[in-house]
């Protein structure tokens, strides 16, 4: 989305026109579901703090230290990377979802459709280019929110004391035994409490109108989507790239021009909408401006005999109207390759440019998949078939691997009614493999259970296995509180993410390891 390039003054008289347009009806406030919106700007905060270079790393390394993650999981990095992204963009389409709820009431129509985008992102994306903040702006933007958060919670607070007040007044004045002087005091404290809220709420979204609220809101997703292409462009498989980079791309004939109209839209698209949009006058320097002009005049050129095909998506392939068929069109690849060429405006980088522009290519449209798909399907985050998420056991594994924790911590205090406890809480498939186990070994564990070290190596051995089960045991049950009904508009989002719990773990192993335990 090419945020870095962004003007900011552009951006500015847009909204103001659209502001001035409006301002006769843009009195509606956000009032009451004030609380609601400090929810979504919690998650908000949360997904961009998850989202930055330090976070990436740290999250990276962990997962390649987790020995739990590695058995239960995958060993697979990319693999491992690609359910943290499904969680993040889960977490996305939550607050989009919100965000075009609270768009049908902008006074604004141009935010009326918001919604357009997250329907079909490939397609869209095109005409909400340059909303998204430069990154040290969406920083201030977040402090910001931080701010509207830390004031909502006072002023939530702030309200149930004048809540309180008001209650002790009307309960005096309807006993005519109060005294007088008293009843005026709480009377006093009740205005200066209505002040206080009064005050806070100024300071709150409360009240915030709704096209600002949901400018706001809407910009800082797509700074965050922008975001998310950087965090987890180095994730693309190599071999992705390689399989499609010899058969577009040749020494004399490159894509990389066809391109950069994904990366940077401004300098290619067609789009009138677009072009509308994007002044030459916003070019950041001179020598960008006298490419973006070459090439402005080289594709008026050659636009002439390709009107029976469009740009569409960031794929840019010649889309021919009648068929609708995805398919790039020769003519109009050699063309404009030719033009490009013509130009000389890439010279010796031509090759380094056409990888890195592929690849970004190819992260954006996975991006934009994964959230059209997440979108269409209400944000469901659906767990693998083998897993124990899919299965709906994994908090009740987490509980018995919790309880074996809490036994083997001291095991000279099990008793009878706690093996009962534990062994009615193993499901089916773990109890028939357990009596196999045990019918197996009958004989030699009779004979071991009296040696003393043998019993000390079981004990090792159960020890270093709980340090990587039951991590994941105990964020699987923190990860579920933390997406409960009751805290999930208090909370900024999760500190566990999914793949560092046992939804994500395969079952036969899971099975297998606690039966191990057993």
């Amino acid at each position: 989305m090419g945020g870095e390039r962004v003007t900011e003054s552009w951006l500015g008289n847009f909204w103001r026109g659209s502001r001035y347009k409006a301002q006769e009806h843009e009195k509606a406030t956000i009032g009451i579901l004030s609380f609601e919106v400090v929810s979504l700007m919690s998650k908000v905060v949360k997904l961009w703090h998850c989202l930055s270079d330090v976070e990436i790393l740290r999250l990276r390394e962990e997962m390649a230290r987790s020995v739990g993650i590695r058995k239960l999981v995958s060993e697979d990095d990319r693999y491992i990377m690609s359910l943290v992204l499904d969680e993040i963009i889960d977490n996305f389409v939550y607050v989009a979802r919100a965000v075009v709820r609270l768009a049908r009431r902008c006074a604004d129509p141009v935010y009326h459709q918001i919604r357009s985008f997250f329907d079909d992102p490939m397609n869209n994306y095109i005409k909400w280019f340059g909303w998204e903040y430069k990154w040290k702006k969406m920083d201030r933007r977040v402090k910001k929110m931080e701010r509207f958060i830390a004031v909502t919670l006072q002023l939530t607070q702030e309200q149930e004391a004048l809540a309180e007040l008001q209650q002790t007044v009307r309960r005096m004045k309807a006993n005519p035994m109060s005294h007088h002087v008293k009843l005026f005091e709480f009377q006093q404290k009740a205005m200066w409490q209505i002040q206080v809220v009064r005050n806070l709420r100024e300071l709150s979204p409360w009240n915030r109108t709704y096209d600002y609220t949901v400018r706001l809101l809407a910009r800082s997703l797509f700074t965050i989507l922008e975001k998310m292409m950087h965090a987890f462009g180095g994730d693309q498989d190599k071999f992705e790239l390689e399989e499609i980079h010899p058969t577009c791309f040749s020494k004399g004939h490159s894509l990389s021009a066809l391109m950069q109209s994904s990366v940077h839209p401004s300098a290619y698209s067609l789009d009138p909408f677009y072009l509308s949009l994007r002044p030459d006058k916003d070019i950041p320097n001179k020598k960008a401006h006298r490419i973006h002009h070459r090439q402005s005049s080289s594709l008026r050129e050659r636009h002439k005999p390709m009107k029976q095909s469009h740009y569409i998506g960031p794929f840019k392939g010649c889309i021919n109207v009648e068929t609708d068929s995805p398919l790039i069109d020769s003519y109009c690849r050699t063309e404009m390759v030719e033009s490009m060429r013509a130009t000389s405006v890439f010279g010796d980088d031509v090759r380094t440019m056409d990888y890195k522009d592929m690849k970004r290519l190819l992260v954006s449209n996975r991006i934009y998949s994964k959230l059209a798909s997440f979108y269409a399907k209400c944000g469901c985050l659906i767990t693998p078939p083998h897993t124990l998420g899919h299965a709906a056991l994994a908090v009740h594994y987490a509980n018995v691997i919790v309880l074996i924790e809490e036994l083997a911590s001291s095991p000279h205090s099990i008793t009878l009614d706690m093996r009962e406890d534990l062994y009615h809480m193993l499901p089916a498939s773990i109890r028939t493999a357990l009596r196999a186990r045990l019918r197996l070994h009958s004989m030699s564990l009779a004979l071991m259970v009296h040696d003393g070290a043998i019993v000390e190596k079981w004990g090792m051995t159960v020890a270093q296995m709980l340090e990587w089960l039951a991590p994941l045991a105990h964020n699987t049950i923190k990860w579920q509180s933390e997406r409960s009904f009751e805290k999930q508009n208090r909370n900024s989002g999760a500190n566990v993410l999914l793949v560092q719990t046992l939804y994500v773990a395969d079952q036969p192993k899971t099975e297998e390891a606690i039966v191990e335990l057993l």
